[in-house]
């Protein structure tokens, strides 16, 4: 009988993440490549509107990686006939959250922007891109839980196939409805913002489809008629609700960030949006693996393999950090290819250096803390990863707030606070998993 898991299957079920990862990232940069021909108010109001929509979109995402969680372990236990109800059950609390966080984009970001952003050029460009991207957060919904459902029975590469699909009409639309392309009309930064909502639609119709046709729904008891189950409602949320609050606290440190950098100035802002996604494309393997790490060590609890659980998070975090070194070279080797992919500004280019030499060292940290934080998060102890993330995010934020507003750091220097983030979220999680008591949690 198989007990280690090995790089093999580590691979088998990160590999598809990455892709998709790639892909998704492969519009992020188009995204901020057409809006940064359009200026630094574009840049700076898609930074600023994307990341407060991403907060909402990571709220719902922590009821994904609750369900993730659940159904990895029941999966781990062969219990497949419980699978499809606990998915059932988090639909029906995904409706409700995505109400709930679709009102509160819709109709009072511009409130909120008004009272927190000083240039009223960018307060205006982001509320007009919220006015559309709000509606995506409820087919965010979906395709949250659709891919917790593919992962938790490691079949990611569905997720490739979504990701590709959804990564290409996003670009074909970005290029039509920002600039008026293709018999569309011209938008700008609302196109972009309509043409992801689109983006997000036809995923989740191939996700949806997809299930229906390869998933046997008499193995795993998924049932078109869904009666709330109060029991199974509130364990969900017991794993769920930690970790919507953690991925709150995350993307508002994002947020915050962003909005201390806003008071460096419109092009340290635009700067910081073309850094930031260039950091997520050399983070891409990260996400993969650190997804295969929560599932596995829930799987391995599952099966009553916990002594499995470090050997297999060490594996984990090597080939993390062989896969981000991998493309830290090709980013640094072509920097400046790569700035120019985002803007033809030579002052913004220039000044990017400064912020993207930083952000090389700090993702082999993050890189590393980011997979063991999601190692303990696979253990089930979503209120331990909360206290994790709540206490780096408050040194983070300080220290970003000393950086910015009190030594006056330039916005190179303000990106060092990455390290501070990353390091501690590594030591914390190594710690937890090696000394804390997470092996007898029961759900």
């Amino acid at each position: 009988m198989e007990t280690a898991i090995s790089r093999k299957k580590i691979w088998n079920i990160a590999y598809p993440i990455i892709i998709g990862g790639i892909a998704q990232n492969i519009v992020l940069a188009t995204d901020t490549a057409f809006l940064g021909r359009l200026g630094e108010i574009a840049l700076g109001a898609a930074a600023l509107g994307g990341l407060y929509y991403y907060i909402a979109a990571f709220v719902a995402n922590g009821i994904g990686v609750g369900a993730q969680i659940i159904m990895s372990r029941r999966f781990g236990e062969k219990q497949y006939n419980q699978i499809g109800p606990v998915l059932s059950q988090s639909g029906l609390i995904m409706i409700a959250l995505n109400i709930l966080l679709f009102l509160l984009l819709f109709f009072f970001s511009g409130a909120f922007f008004r009272a927190t952003i000083e240039s009223h050029e960018i307060q205006k460009a982001t509320t007009l891109f919220l006015h559309y991207r709000s509606w995506g957060i409820f087919l965010a919904g979906v395709n949250v839980l659709m891919r917790a459902f593919f992962i938790s029975i490691h079949r990611t590469r569905v997720i490739t196939y979504t990701t590709i699909i959804m990564g290409v009409i996003n670009i074909v639309l970005d290029y039509g409805l920002i600039f008026g392309r293709i018999g569309l009309p011209e938008m700008g930064i609302e196109g972009a913002a309509l043409a992801s909502v689109i983006a997000e639609g036809t995923a989740s119709i191939f996700l949806l489809s997809y299930l229906y046709v390869k998933i046997p729904f008499k193995r795993y008891q998924f049932s078109f008629r869904v009666v709330p189950e109060r029991a199974r409602i509130f364990r969900i949320l017991n794993i769920s609700g930690p970790v919507m609050l953690q991925n709150f606290f995350s993307m508002a440190g994002w947020f915050i960030f962003f909005l201390f950098v806003e008071h460096l100035g419109s092009t340290q802002l635009a700067v910081s949006n073309i850094v930031r996604s260039i950091y997520m494309i050399i983070l891409i393997p990260v996400f993969g693996f650190a997804s295969a790490a929560a599932t596995l060590v829930s799987y391995l609890i599952g099966k009553g393999d916990k002594d499995q659980v470090l050997p297999m998070m060490r594996k984990v975090v090597v080939m993390v950090f062989l896969a981000t070194l991998a493309v830290l070279i090709p980013v640094n080797v072509f920097r400046d290819s790569f700035l120019a992919v985002y803007t033809d500004n030579a002052a913004l280019i220039a000044l990017a250096h400064g912020p993207l030499n930083i952000i090389s060292g700090s993702a082999i940290f993050l890189g590393i803390g980011f997979t063991l934080f999601h190692g303990v998060s696979g253990t089930g102890n979503t209120h331990i990863s909360l206290l994790i993330e709540g206490f780096v995010l408050i040194v983070y934020l300080f220290f970003t707030w000393l950086f910015v507003f009190k030594l006056h750091f330039d916005v190179a220097h303000v990106w060092t606070s990455e390290y501070i983030y990353a390091i501690l979220m590594m030591t914390i999680s190594f710690a937890y998993l090696k000394w804390g008591h997470w092996s007898k949690k029961e759900f």
